[in-house]
């Protein structure tokens, strides 16, 4: 107890003597601190390790991630500064088009949350891809729409109406976890008929926290690209921080799909830093 003290006391006597030298002098009770303001600058990334494939650059990025214009608990600005923080390169935000969490308070607008990220983006020299998650129960499930040009044409009734405006906007399409939320990945007719028609492009092969196995060999069967997304929607630090760091998940995934490409697969291949979430 005695060294607790001692160590507090030693503490206390540092920001005496040695923060006034550091700070702006305001008055005789109060010294600012230029350099700790909140929100002035991004001073700490991570560096994220992902190696550069034969012939492409890899980009560290996040395809799947949402914000309290759905059902996520971080506005869109700070979703890009964590992305920042957490060492992207890339990151798209796709709320759900037909669950909005937060209704009673936001005006719905499909496209706020996506023009808010992009202008901190630009900002802070973060590349912002425009989004939205199709929301439906299977055997369709869930997929995002990347690179739209406007989320609202993408509230329709019919599901693959819904798809089709997203293609026409020259959308990317992605099937998210699709081992959720039965715990079985099921390659339904409807998909099939969506590959066949080049308005499924690629699947998540994880999502979170889980990793789908059967998913590597459909995208190399059907020639799609491999997924590996956070779905995040609680603050990126709240989990998947360790002792020493990050959990070994992505390791484990990044090595099972890069040993996948070296061993063939042609198509490109997409990462993400796998940070957190708590829900779909």
């Amino acid at each position: 107890m005695n060294k607790i003290k001692v160590s507090v006391l030693l503490a206390l006597l540092a920001l005496v003597f040695f923060v006034p030298a550091k700070g702006q002098l305001q008055n005789e009770d109060v010294y600012e601190l230029p350099e700790l303001k909140q929100g002035t600058r991004l001073n700490y990334r991570f560096n994220i390790n992902l190696p550069d494939l034969d012939g492409y650059k890899t980009l560290r990025c996040d395809f799947h991630t949402h914000s309290v214009f759905s059902d996520g608990r971080v506005w869109p600005t700070m979703r890009v500064i964590e992305a920042w923080f957490d060492g992207l390169d890339a990151v798209a935000i796709t709320d759900h088009i037909e669950y909005i969490r937060y209704k009673d308070i936001f005006v719905v607008d499909f496209n706020k949350s996506s023009e808010l990220a992009e202008k901190k983006g630009k900002a802070i020299g973060m590349m912002v891809i425009r989004g939205a998650e199709i929301t439906r129960s299977k055997p369709l499930g869930h997929l995002n729409a990347l690179f739209l040009n406007d989320a609202s044409k993408l509230k329709v009734d019919n599901e693959l109406e819904a798809i089709d405006k997203a293609v026409k906007q020259c959308a990317y399409i992605q099937w998210n976890h699709p081992g959720w939320p039965n715990y079985t990945s099921t390659l339904y007719p409807v998909h099939k008929q969506l590959i066949v028609e080049n308005e499924i492009h690629g699947i998540e092969v994880f999502n979170s926290s889980e990793f789908y196995p059967k998913m590597l060999d459909w995208c190399d069967e059907y020639g799609l690209a491999y997924f590996a997304n956070t779905d995040l929607h609680n603050a990126s630090a709240s989990v998947y921080r360790e002792k020493n760091g990050a959990s070994d998940a992505p390791g484990f995934c990044q090595r099972r799909i890069v040993g996948r490409h070296k061993r063939g697969a042609h198509r490109w291949t997409y990462f993400s830093l796998f940070r957190s979430s708590s829900g779909r």
